[in-house]
C-alpha cells in the first residue's frame, strides 16, 4: 500500500514538473519569436528602403548614424565604428582622385582619433563620442572634409573633458574611502586600551591629523586634477594610498622634530601641546600636493610610447 502511494506521488510531482516544462518552453519561444519581431521591426526602421542594399549589416548594429544609396555608416555591437560605401560611390571617388585622397586622409584623421584611450568611460559618453566622430564620416563621404576637423574637434574636446571627469571621481572615491578606513583604525586604536604611553599614542593621532590634511588637501585640489582615467583604478588607488601614506609619514617627521626639539622648541608648551601637535599635523599633511604624480607620469609615458 505505502509503495503504490509513493509510485502516485512521483508520477503527480512528474506530470507537474513535465506540464511546467512544456509551458516554460512555450514561454521561451514566444519570448525568441517577440524578439526577432522586435529586431524586424528595427531593422525596418534603421534601413528603410536600403535593407535589402546593406543586409549584411543588419544584425551587426547598435546605432546608424547615416544610410544612404552610396554609404552606410554606423556603431557596430562591438561599439566600434564601421562604414561601408557602394561601389557607385566608390567609382566616383576613382573619377576625381584629388577629392578621393582628401577624404581618405580626412577618414583617417577619423579612425585615429578613435583609438585614443578612453578607459574608464561609460557605454552612453563612449556611444556618444562615436557620434560624433561617425558624422565627421558622414561629412568626408559628403566632401565636407573642413566641417569633419570640426567635428572632430568637438569629438577630442568631448573625450577629454569625461576621461578627467571620472579620473576626479576615482580619486575622489579613493581618498575618501582610504582616509576613512585609516582614520577608524586610529580612533579604535583611542578607543582600546591597549596600555600603551601616552607619547606612542600621540605618534598615532599626529599621523591621523595628517591624513585628514592630505586628504582635506586633496579635496580642495580636486577641480585642479587633470589627471585621465584611461590610467586605471588601480593607478588612480595607489596613488591616493601614497598620497595619504605619505601625508602620515610626514605627520611623523614633524611630530619627531618636535619631540626632539628641533622645530617650534619655543612655543609648544604643556598646555598648548594637544592644539598644536594636530594643528602641525595637519599642516605637514597637506603637504601631499608636492608629492610627483605617478598617474601624470604614466599619461606622460603613454603619449610618447609608440
Amino acid at each position: 500500500m505505502v509503495l503504490i502511494k509513493i509510485i502516485i506521488f512521483d508520477s503527480v510531482v512528474y506530470i507537474i514538473i513535465s506540464i511546467n516544462l512544456i509551458k516554460f518552453l512555450n514561454l521561451m519561444k514566444c519570448f525568441d519569436k517577440r524578439k526577432k519581431a522586435k529586431h524586424a521591426l528595427l531593422i525596418e526602421s534603421e534601413f528603410g528602403s536600403y535593407a535589402e542594399q546593406w543586409k549584411s549589416h543588419q544584425h551587426n548594429f547598435i546605432y546608424i548614424v547615416r544610410i544612404t544609396a552610396d554609404y552606410i555608416v554606423y556603431i557596430n555591437k562591438k561599439m566600434n565604428i564601421d562604414w561601408e560605401t557602394s561601389k557607385e560611390y566608390d567609382q566616383k571617388s576613382l573619377e576625381n582622385p584629388d577629392q578621393g585622397k582628401e577624404q581618405s586622409d580626412c577618414i583617417s584623421l577619423c579612425m585615429n582619433l578613435e583609438q585614443k584611450p578612453i578607459e574608464g568611460m561609460s557605454s552612453f559618453s563612449t556611444i556618444s563620442f562615436k557620434k560624433i566622430i561617425c558624422e565627421a564620416i558622414v561629412n568626408c563621404f559628403e566632401g565636407n572634409c573642413e566641417s569633419a576637423k570640426k567635428a572632430l574637434s568637438e569629438a577630442e574636446s568631448y573625450r577629454i573633458e569625461r576621461v578627467i571627469e571620472k579620473s576626479r571621481e576615482w580619486y575622489l572615491l579613493f581618498t575618501i574611502l582610504i582616509s576613512t578606513t585609516l582614520i577608524s583604525i586610529i580612533y579604535l586604536i583611542n578607543m582600546i586600551n591597549l596600555s600603551w604611553q601616552v607619547e606612542t599614542v600621540q605618534m598615532v593621532n599626529s599621523s591621523g591629523f595628517a591624513i585628514l590634511g592630505a586628504c582635506l588637501s586633496i579635496i580642495l585640489r580636486s577641480g585642479n586634477l587633470f589627471h585621465a582615467s584611461y590610467a586605471g583604478e588601480k593607478l588612480h588607488f595607489v596613488e591616493c594610498l601614497s598620497k595619504l601614506l605619505g601625508g602620515a609619514i610626514t605627520g611623523l617627521i614633524i611630530f619627531f622634530s618636535i619631540k626632539s626639539n628641533l622645530i617650534f622648541a619655543s612655543i609648544i608648551t604643556v598646555d598648548n601641546s594637544h592644539y598644536l601637535y594636530p594643528l602641525f599635523s595637519l599642516l605637514a599633511g597637506a603637504s601631499e600636493r608636492f608629492t610627483p604624480s605617478i598617474i601624470s607620469n604614466f599619461e606622460k609615458f603613454k603619449s610618447i610610447a609608440p
